[in-house]
């Protein structure tokens, strides 16, 4: 991973855990790309260390790291396998607020041999 690499994060999501963490990276030196479906349409501008993705797809793709703050599981999953290639080769950390019992409940049953 190249020196710059390691200064780029992703955030998808952007409710009031998402918009705090991706603020806290930027704070902390991150080049950060953020990306959330309310607001993917409004044209949104940002500045300095922070892009809007013009689509989850460009987000994803724009920083080796990826962290995801989307209510559930089953919604983190059902928006990222849309773009699963585009996970490829990069590190992925969900954060939801059902995470036990849904990882618990059906972590088998999901595709995840679409995510490479």
């Amino acid at each position: 991973m190249a020196r710059k690499d390691r200064t780029m994060v992703t955030v998808v999501g952007l409710g009031s855990e998402g918009s705090a963490l991706a603020g806290r990276l930027v704070e902390a030196g991150y080049f950060t790309t953020v990306w959330d479906v309310v607001i993917a349409g409004r044209g949104a501008r940002t500045t300095g260390r922070v892009r809007l993705g013009r689509s989850l797809k460009t987000a994803l793709l724009a920083s080796p790291l990826v962290i995801t703050c989307i209510a559930t599981l089953e919604d983190t999953f059902g928006v990222l396998l849309v773009v699963a290639p585009a996970l490829a080769g990069r590190a992925l950390s969900t954060w939801a607020t059902n995470t036990t019992s849904w990882f618990c409940g059906k972590m088998t049953p999901v595709n995840s041999d679409r995510v490479t």
